[in-house]
C-alpha cells in the first residue's frame, strides 16, 4: 500500500493569493483550471493537500508563465505563506520573545521551529538545517519541483518563506540564496541564509 506524501496548504492557497493580485483573477483561475486543480478555486484546501497536486501547480505556473513573471509570483506568494505562518502558526508569547532576543539567539530558535514543522512545505523529501554564518538548508527530493529540468534553481518559494520568516524575526534584510536545485540534477535543494 502506497501511503499519500502530503504538504501544507498554503503552498497553493497563496499562489492563488499572489497571482490574483499581481495578475488578477482570470489568470489566477487560468493557472488552477491548467493544472487540473479548478476544485481549489471556489474550495480551497485547509488541510495538508497531495505533494503531487502542489508540484503540479507550480510546475504548471512556470510553464504559462514568462520566467521572470513566475519567479515574482513564487516569491510573492512565499512572502505571503511566510505572513500567514507568523500570524496564525506561531505562538504570541514565542513571537514576543523573539522579537527581543538577541538576533543570533532568535535566529537558532526560529531555525529549531522551522526544523520541526518542516513537513509541511517538505513532504516526502527530507530537510536538514546547520546554524552559522550563513546559515544552510538542504531540501532533499524537493517535491514542489520534483520532475522538472532547469538551467538555474527555481525554488523561489521556499527562498521566500526562509527569507520572510528570518526577515520578520531579525528585523534586517536577510539575503536567501539558492545555491543548488534538485531541477537542475542536484541531490538537494540547497540554501544559504545570510544574517
Amino acid at each position: 500500500m502506497t501511503v499519500q506524501a502530503l504538504i501544507g496548504p498554503n503552498a497553493a492557497t497563496q499562489l492563488y493569493a499572489a497571482v490574483t493580485h499581481k495578475a488578477g483573477n482570470a489568470m489566477a483561475n487560468r493557472l488552477f483550471r491548467e493544472a487540473d486543480l479548478a476544485a481549489w478555486i471556489d474550495d480551497p484546501p485547509t488541510a495538508r493537500v497531495d505533494e503531487a497536486l502542489v508540484a503540479r501547480l507550480h510546475q504548471t505556473m512556470r510553464h504559462i508563465m514568462p520566467p521572470a513573471a513566475a519567479t515574482a509570483l513564487a516569491i510573492d506568494a512565499g512572502q505571503r505563506t511566510a505572513g500567514y505562518i507568523i500570524t496564525n502558526r506561531m505562538p504570541g508569547p514565542i513571537k514576543a520573545l523573539m522579537q527581543i532576543m538577541p538576533k543570533g539567539l532568535a535566529a537558532r530558535m526560529l531555525l529549531a521551529g522551522i526544523q520541526q514543522n518542516a513537513w509541511t512545505f517538505v513532504g516526502s523529501g527530507s530537510f536538514k538545517c546547520r546554524y552559522g554564518r550563513p546559515i544552510h538548508v538542504a531540501i532533499t527530493n524537493n517535491p514542489v519541483v520534483r520532475g522538472e529540468v532547469a538551467s538555474r534553481p527555481i525554488c523561489d518559494w521556499h527562498r521566500a518563506v526562509f527569507a520572510g520568516l528570518f526577515n520578520h524575526f531579525l528585523n534586517s534584510a536577510i539575503d536567501v540564496q539558492e545555491t543548488s536545485c534538485c531541477a537542475m540534477g542536484a541531490r538537494s535543494c540547497n540554501f544559504l541564509i545570510h544574517h
